[in-house]
C-alpha cells in the first residue's frame, strides 16, 4: 500500500516538554484528540480515563476536534455526564475546524491522543507526529507500524489501559520529549511527493 503524506504546514520541531509540576488549573497539561467522534474512535473511553486522572488531582484538560456522529455522540455525552462538573468543564469539543487551523492547535498542545481501533492509515496521527507532539496511541491496526516505538500505547477498549498510558506519558517529561523527536523524525518519511511517486 502507498502511505499518505503530510501537508508541509504541519511540520514543526518538538517544543521542550512541560513537566506536570509546571502545570496548574489555569495552565493545564493539554491533551488533544483530532478525529470524528465515531464508534471505532472510542472518545468516551478517553473521557473516562481523563476523569480517572482528574480525580487523582492531575491538572489536565482534554480537547476534541471532530464532528459528532449520532450513536457515538450519545456515548460521548454519557461519558461527559459521568464526570464531576469541574472536570467536565475541562473537556472541549470543536466539531468544525478549518484544516489550516490544526497545526497551531497541535503546537499549543502537550500530548496527542489517538484511540481509534480501526484505520486504513491514520492521517491525523502522522500530522501530530509531524507537528512535534508526543503521542499516546491505540495498539491497533496500522498505528504501531506508523508510530513505531515512539508512542505510549494502550488498549482503546479499556479506560484503565488508556489512563495508565496517559499517566505514564504525563509524568515522563524526558521520555516524552525524546519520543516526540523520534516521532517527528519518523514523520519525515510521509510526504505527498513520495505518495505521488509511489
Amino acid at each position: 500500500s502507498v502511505p499518505h503524506g503530510v501537508n508541509e504546514e504541519f511540520r514543526c520541531p518538538p517544543r521542550p516538554a512541560r513537566a506536570i509540576s509546571a502545570c496548574s488549573p489555569e495552565k493545564p497539561f493539554r491533551l488533544l484528540y483530532v478525529s470524528p467522534v465515531a464508534m471505532y474512535k472510542h472518545q468516551w473511553n478517553v473521557i473516562s480515563a481523563f476523569g480517572e486522572l482528574r480525580r487523582a488531582g492531575m491538572p489536565i484538560s482534554l480537547d476534541f476536534v471532530g464532528t459528532k456522529g449520532v450513536l457515538a455522540g450519545r456515548r460521548y455525552d454519557a461519558a461527559l455526564r459521568r464526570l464531576a462538573p469541574e472536570d467536565a468543564r475541562m473537556v472541549s469539543l470543536r466539531e468544525f475546524m478549518a484544516h489550516g487551523s490544526l497545526p497551531r492547535l497541535l503546537q499549543e498542545s502537550d500530548l496527542f491522543v489517538f484511540a481509534s481501533s480501526c484505520e486504513t492509515f491514520g492521517i491525523s496521527l502522522v500530522e501530530a507526529m509531524a507537528a512535534g507532539l508526543p503521542v499516546a496511541c491505540a495498539r491497533r491496526g496500522p498505528m504501531p507500524s506508523i508510530l513505531g516505538e515512539c508512542g505510549y500505547y494502550f488498549d482503546p477498549l479499556s479506560p484503565t489501559s488508556i489512563a495508565q498510558a496517559l499517566r505514564e506519558a504525563v509524568y515522563d517529561a524526558v521520555g516524552r520529549e525524546r519520543r516526540a523527536w523520534e516521532g517527528y523524525e519518523r514523520a519525515q518519511a510521509f510526504s505527498w511527493s513520495r505518495c505521488a511517486r509511489e
